[in-house]
């Protein structure tokens, strides 16, 4: 699995982060102390590769061999002074939650995590809440088990909201992606349904 993911684009890599999460592997976000540049195994656990994390690339490969050569980053002003990344770069790694080993309580930011790697790797938003089934719904990946007609219960995290107007009556209608910790769906919500809604 290691391997597959060192040669998976972006994009597929939440999919296989969730079938690893399915066979009880533990997934760990990057880590500038313990991560390499590739996804690694460590003591039977999978470590985020830095150089996957989006916006980093081959700036990963200075950033392993600077801590190879001088042992690990001591602190964010340590990482600065011997790697010297610039705005992007370090901005890219604290959204990450590679930098999280240098404070004791990390500030959750869930939705940046997913944008910069692409998955929400340490937990999900929907976590926080009671669960899909215990709210009498249905999770994502089994919605492909329902056709037709049937009214199914969807509920998790919205993201990536875009609206539109209809082009006989100029009626909003809104589109977004919906995720949990199954799967993710894009949604259309017509003209009707957001007017009564697009408030919430």
């Amino acid at each position: 699995m290691k391997s597959v993911l060192n040669h998976t684009s972006f994009e597929k890599i939440p999919g296989l982060v969730m079938d690893l999460k399915d066979m009880g592997i533990k997934f760990h976000v990057p880590d500038i102390n313990c991560s390499k540049q590739e996804f690694r195994i460590l003591d039977g656990e999978l470590w985020f590769g830095l150089g996957s994390v989006k916006g980093i690339g081959e700036a990963a490969v200075g950033v392993v061999e600077e801590r190879k050569k001088n042992g690990v980053f001591q602190s964010l002003s340590d990482f600065v002074l011997r790697i010297q990344p610039s705005k992007n770069i370090l901005e890219e790694f604290i959204c990450s939650g590679a930098m999280d080993g240098f404070c004791e309580n990390r500030w959750e930011r869930l939705m940046i995590e997913k944008s910069v790697l692409g998955v929400f790797a340490s937990r999900h938003p929907i976590t926080l809440f009671p669960s899909v089934r215990e709210c009498g719904a249905v999770e994502i990946e089994r919605l492909q088990k329902y056709h037709g007609n049937q009214n199914v219960t969807v509920i998790g995290n919205a993201s990536d909201f875009r609206k539109c107007r209809r082009k006989p009556d100029g009626a909003e209608i809104a589109f977004f992606k919906l995720s949990d910790f199954t799967g993710e769906i894009e949604v259309c919500c017509f003209a009707d349904a957001y007017k009564k809604r697009k408030n919430f």
